[in-house]
C-alpha cells in the first residue's frame, strides 16, 4: 500500500482522538527515564495526536510507547503517521522499534488483548497495514510481524 494513502486513512479513522479524553499513566514496571518520566505528568501542549512531530515522539519514545492502553491508543496514530511521512529515514527509528516491541512483548508474548481495547475494527486494520509495510523492510522479525498480524486479525473476527 502506498504510504501516503495509509496516512490518509490514519487521519480519517483516528481523527478525533483527543488527549483530554484519556488518562495517561506510565507502566508500573518501567524505570523512570530521562525521556519522559511519567506520560501522565508531562506538560502537554497538544490535544490531538496529529499535533505531535516526529522529533517529539522519537525523543520521548519510552514514555510514549510504555504508557497504559489509553496512552498507547492515543500515540499509535502519531507513530504510524510520522514514520510513514519519511519511511526510508524513520522505519528503523527508536520510536518505531520500541512501538513494535510493545506489540511483541505485551500483545504477542503476554497475550494482552487489552492493549487494543480502544481500537475499532477500521483502526485495527490500519495497524495491520502499517505492520505489513514495516515487515517488508525487516526480515529479521518477519515471524513476529506475521504472528502479531494474525493475532490482530483474530481479535477483529472475535469482537462483537
Amino acid at each position: 500500500m502506498n504510504p501516503k494513502l495509509l496516512q490518509h486513512f490514519i487521519k480519517k479513522y483516528f481523527a478525533n482522538i483527543n488527549a483530554d479524553d484519556y488518562e495517561f499513566e506510565n507502566m508500573a514496571h518501567l524505570e523512570a527515564t530521562d525521556d519522559l518520566t511519567f506520560a501522565g505528568r508531562i506538560e502537554r501542549n497538544y490535544c490531538y495526536w496529529h499535533e505531535l512531530s516526529f522529533d517529539y515522539i522519537n525523543q520521548n519514545n519510552l514514555g510514549i510507547v510504555w504508557t497504559n492502553n489509553q496512552g498507547f491508543y492515543f500515540y499509535t496514530p502519531a507513530v504510524m503517521y510520522q514514520v510513514l511521512d519519511d519511511f526510508n529515514e524513520r522505519h528503523n527509528a527508536v520510536i518505531t522499534i520500541w512501538w513494535f516491541f510493545r506489540l511483541k512483548d505485551e500483545f504477542l508474548e503476554n497475550n494482552d488483548t487489552e492493549l487494543f481495547a480502544y481500537f475499532n475494527d477500521e483502526q485495527l486494520l490500519i495497524v495491520i497495514l502499517f505492520l505489513k509495510i514495516l515487515m517488508k523492510n525487516d526480515a529479521f522479525y518477519f515471524d513476529e510481524y506475521t504472528a502479531i498480524i494474525n493475532k490482530i486479525e483474530q481479535l477483529i473476527l472475535t469482537q462483537p
